[in-house]
């Protein structure tokens, strides 16, 4: 998975995450908050570069040491990528809630 560079191996959870983003391995970081699912932490973190190419990971912090990510590409419109990567993120667990 591509975005794994940007995690952690010592940490898990989104917590690798925020290590990342202070240690300066992403420069694009922006906490978000999913539709129907604020009890879980979510944030947007990757290369600028890749944001403006049109690749999203949405982080989920599914619990203190498990991340869920949901990704979404659209090189045709990039301004789009990140909403609905966010969509896919609420998907995904209203996915995830529904089986347990």
């Amino acid at each position: 998975m591509p975005h794994q560079k940007h995690a952690d191996p010592e940490r898990k959870g989104l917590a690798g995450i925020y290590g990342s983003r202070k240690s300066g391995r992403i420069d694009y970081f922006q906490p978000v908050t999913l539709p129907g699912h604020e009890d879980y932490p979510a944030v947007i973190a990757a290369d600028q570069q890749e944001i403006d190419e049109g690749s999203c990971p949405v982080y989920i912090g599914v619990a203190n040491d498990l991340t869920v990510i949901a990704s979404f590409s659209n090189g045709s419109s990039p301004e789009q990528a990140c909403p609905a990567a966010q969509q896919v993120a609420s998907a995904v667990l209203d996915t995830l809630k529904s089986v347990n």
